[in-house]
C-alpha cells in the first residue's frame, strides 16, 4: 500500500524559506522589546567600555544562537544586521 502523494505548492514553500530569516530577526526584536524592561546592565568583563543595555545583549545572544555562529564571527555579522534587531547600544557590545 503506497502513501498518497501530497501536492506541494513550491512557490509558497520557496517564499516561506526566503522569509524565514527576516521573520526570525523581527521576532527576536519584537519579543525582547516586549519582554525586557530597558535598563542598563554593567558588564564586569567590559572594563573601559560603556554600559550595555540588557535588551540589546539578549537580542545579540538570541540572534547568535539562531545563526549558530561563534562569538567573533557573530560580532562582525551582527554589526551588519543590527538595525534589523532594533538594538540601541551596539558599540558597547560588538
Amino acid at each position: 500500500m503506497s502513501k498518497p502523494r501530497e501536492k506541494r505548492c513550491w512557490a509558497r514553500y520557496d517564499e516561506a524559506q526566503e522569509n524565514e530569516y527576516p521573520g526570525v530577526m523581527h521576532l527576536i526584536a519584537s519579543m525582547v522589546d516586549t519582554a525586557s524592561p530597558s535598563y542598563e546592565l554593567v558588564r564586569r568583563d567590559a572594563a573601559g567600555r560603556g554600559r550595555s543595555r540588557s535588551d540589546d545583549i539578549a537580542k545579540f545572544v538570541l540572534a547568535q544562537q539562531y545563526e549558530g555562529r561563534s562569538d567573533r564571527v557573530a560580532m562582525g555579522y551582527l554589526r551588519m544586521i543590527k538595525r534589523h534587531l532594533r538594538a540601541h547600544a551596539w558599540k558597547s557590545i560588538v
